[in-house]
């Protein structure tokens, strides 16, 4: 249940220059939670939770709201770089637009009103994926297979030592299917950093990067090679054929995994009548929970891996 009682940062205003973006001015006047304007004006008004003015700001007015989300502007670096703008219908299918369409009617009435989420070389709204890697959860217990296998027979050289030439180490692949997309970010393509689980008991995870988009039965793939070439040398008489026996173990797990596409930024709400004084004003949707800004992309899959060691030389 939202707590209306706690405030929104709001911001009315008929438009605001790309560089005097709501963020900037609430964060330069300590105390200011509203920002006020209309059509024509020069000047913004900051006013603190009571409507009392805190200071006046500079903001000439900058060409008409276009209501779209593909503006140019780049994301507020603290977003990360993996973002693009949000549109209206996508923020309307977030959880966290029931609050937001809340607030608006208890705070300015139940009139009409228009949503705009960028303007004219401008964008305040923003979807965003994680730099975070993407944890997979196993479906089920791995299965695995463990084998003894042996090296082919090499003769000892007549200075009484042979070198036979080994592979260590351990290899994965894995492919995943997108089960369920999220309800922002549709088609939206992105890379991303999966955390694939320690499937051969070996008490170490990695990481394996992959292109990702957010659509129903999409499917990619991640694969990671860490063996290496290696030489051991047996000494024995000459004339003698060594071989190294060495452990073989191959496991299988499933998988589940999701990417987080989540809202942040402002939206704007132009309402037909002055409403509090302006036709327009900023609800910032970071004041919403985390997780009701945030639709998740899910996928299944599956995880091959195998590994070679435990070399041990033989000659007879």
């Amino acid at each position: 249940m939202v707590n209306f009682a706690s405030v929104f940062i709001a911001v009315s205003l008929a438009v605001l220059a790309a560089a005097q973006s709501p963020s900037r001015i609430l964060a330069a006047h300590p105390g200011a939670v509203m920002l006020g304007s209309d059509p024509n004006s020069n000047w913004t008004i900051a006013y603190d939770r009571d409507f009392k003015e805190v200071a006046r700001i500079y903001t000439p007015p900058q060409p008409v709201l276009n209501g779209t989300a593909a503006a140019p502007s780049p994301a507020p670096a603290a977003l990360g770089g993996n973002c693009r703008g949000m549109s209206v219908a996508e923020l309307q299918r977030l959880p966290a637009w029931t609050a937001i369409a809340q607030y608006i009617r208890t705070t300015w009435g139940g009139g009409s009103y228009n949503l705009w989420t960028a303007w004219e070389g401008a964008t305040e709204a923003w979807m965003c994926v994680g730099d975070d890697i993407v944890d997979l959860q196993a479906t089920a217990s791995p299965v695995c297979t463990i084998n003894t296998l042996s090296t082919g027979g090499t003769l000892t050289g007549t200075n009484g030592s042979v070198t036979i030439g080994v592979t260590s180490g351990f290899a994965s692949s894995a492919s995943y299917t997108v089960t369920k997309s999220a309800t922002i970010g549709l088609s939206c393509t992105t890379s991303i950093s999966v955390g694939v689980p320690d499937v051969l008991g070996a008490s170490a995870s990695w990481t394996a990067m992959a292109q990702f988009t957010n659509e129903n039965q999409y499917s990619f793939t991640t694969q990671i090679n860490n063996e290496v070439q290696q030489t051991v040398m047996l000494n024995a008489p000459a004339g003698s054929t060594c071989s190294l026996d060495y452990q073989s173990k191959t496991c299988h797990e499933t998988v589940k995994g999701r990417v987080p596409y989540t809202g942040s930024g402002w939206v704007l709400v132009g309402f037909n009548e002055r409403t509090q004084g302006h036709y327009y004003w900023w609800v910032q949707i970071d004041d919403q929970p985390y997780d009701t800004r945030t639709s998740y992309s899910e996928f299944t899959g599956s995880v091959n891996a195998h590994s070679k060691g435990r070399y041990m030389g033989h000659c007879t």
